[in-house]
């Protein structure tokens, strides 16, 4: 019979109240927060400063044009000279030095990391395992007014305002979606917003790709969503987003998942999953578990004789784990508290 150990320091993590998340790239529509970072940061890149009163259109521009507005390929073949010119490229992800500076910059400044290597920033957001190969575009004879990737793969997205390398997004591009890896910026950019620009950019070229041609194309995976973290809350704001259920692998529209998020820590979205494989209470109380280990010799309890199953937090919290495994744990696992 396998022993299960449940560290408590590690109990917390495992049960977080996380999951992935999907922005639909088809479906998004700027908030008002979002168009208003999107145009002060165009305006400063075009007009030298961002209190400007930019010319009126008859006819607003779409996400994709308003995105790539202040892009110096795009005003150069208006014949426009804007103060700042802003280049956003992308490359297959590689090491150089430049990179690695910009990283360490924004890992001490906005993380207080001061133990980063050039091989920890390698593996972390250089090598990858993605595979690359050739994207099929069904409309391959369609011109785009803005190029597209050619393969699937690990990418750099680099942004220079003026030659300087000011900010990287790390992202996959997979056949179904644009995930957003990492995102790092040079801490004197802090006050523009920079990580909502990328935001935008990463979902608007999700678009572009299935607008070229890859119909398979439709989200941007934005990673884990932490309801109890304050500064990942930040995901909820791109709308319309989805969470993974933890149990069906379905998603879920985050407005639904959020009250459930508010009442536990560890919540399935699909409400079919709600007694599937359940555990009677008697069940749970009668599970065995480790309480002493003397001269090698394990002495074994019920989970209701032990002090943390009597505590409603820690109760909570081995409940959740118990219900991860389903029905049937009781007499497979014996518990280590």
């Amino acid at each position: 019979m396998p022993l299960l150990s449940i560290r408590k320091d590690l109990l917390t993590g495992l049960l977080a109240d996380s999951g992935s998340s999907r922005l639909d790239a088809l479906e998004f529509k700027l908030s008002k927060s979002q168009r208003k970072a999107l145009n002060k940061w165009n305006r400063f890149i075009i007009y030298g400063e961002d209190n400007v009163t930019a010319p009126s259109s008859k006819t607003p521009p779409s996400l994709i044009d308003l995105v790539h507005a202040a892009d110096s390929v795009v005003l150069e073949s208006q014949k426009r000279q804007p103060v700042h010119r802003l280049e956003v490229t992308l490359e297959p992800s590689s090491f150089t030095e430049e990179k690695y500076q910009l990283y360490v910059k924004y890992q001490q400044s906005i993380h207080e990391d001061t133990g980063n290597t050039p091989t920890g920033f390698e593996r972390f957001l250089v090598t990858s395992a993605i595979h690359e190969e050739p994207i099929v575009y069904q409309n391959a004879s369609t011109s785009t007014t803005y190029p597209l990737p050619t393969h699937y793969g690990s990418y750099h997205q680099m942004y220079r305002v003026d030659g300087e390398l000011i900010a990287i997004g790390v992202i996959d591009i997979l056949p179904g979606c644009v995930s957003s890896v990492y995102f790092m910026y040079a801490p004197e950019w802090n006050a523009w917003s920079l990580g909502k620009i990328s935001a935008i950019r990463e979902v608007t070229l999700a678009k572009e790709i299935h607008d070229g041609g890859l119909e398979s194309m439709n989200s941007l995976y934005m990673g884990f969503y932490i309801y109890s973290c304050p500064k990942m809350r930040y995901k909820g704001e791109y709308e319309p987003s989805y969470l993974l259920d933890p149990e069906s692998y379905t998603w879920h529209p985050l407005e639904t998942c959020i009250p459930l998020l508010e009442k536990s820590e560890y919540s399935t979205f699909n409400e079919s999953n709600s007694d599937k494989d359940a555990m009677s209470q008697q069940d749970m109380n009668q599970m065995q578990v480790v309480a002493s280990i003397e001269g090698g010799k394990i002495k074994i309890a019920s989970l209701e004789s032990q002090e943390s199953w009597n505590n409603s937090r820690s109760r909570e919290q081995i409940e959740a784990v118990i219900k991860t495994f389903g029905n049937g744990l009781r007499d497979d696992i014996i518990l280590s508290l």
